[in-house]
């Protein structure tokens, strides 16, 4: 099973980003990246991180596509790691379309699906 622990729902995936999921690990599962308050501390982080690599490990999944709040991604893809699962983060390329109109530029990112990278 291929786990997408972000807050970006695997339905709104181009066709390339589904079948690219479902090489790694096969039906994708969504699960949303969890909320991290500004105020939360390091221990905060680390119970909130043990927590979610528990109830990750009852899924068995065969990889996870880990991205969100940067302190608690790099806790989790260690833990995740120690623990045998495999971890990965979406690799996109980033095009800026600006549309001038009147006396006001509108900037419009588009991201488009490139690969799957495996954390190390």
């Amino acid at each position: 099973m291929f786990l997408n622990l972000t807050n970006h729902n695997s339905d709104l995936w181009g066709q390339e980003q589904r079948e690219a999921a479902f090489r790694m690990g096969g039906e994708i599962m969504d699960m949303p990246f969890p909320a991290v308050a500004a105020e939360a501390s390091e221990g905060d982080i680390e119970l909130q991180a043990n927590r979610l690599v528990e109830k990750i490990k009852m899924l068995h999944p065969d990889m996870v596509l880990c991205q969100g709040e940067m302190t608690l991604t790099h806790r989790l893809v260690s833990l995740l790691g120690k623990n045998g699962i495999r971890t990965c983060a979406a690799c996109s390329e980033r095009r800026i379309r600006e549309n001038v109109a009147k006396d006001e530029t509108v900037k419009q990112a588009v991201f488009r699906f490139v690969r799957f990278r495996e954390y190390q």
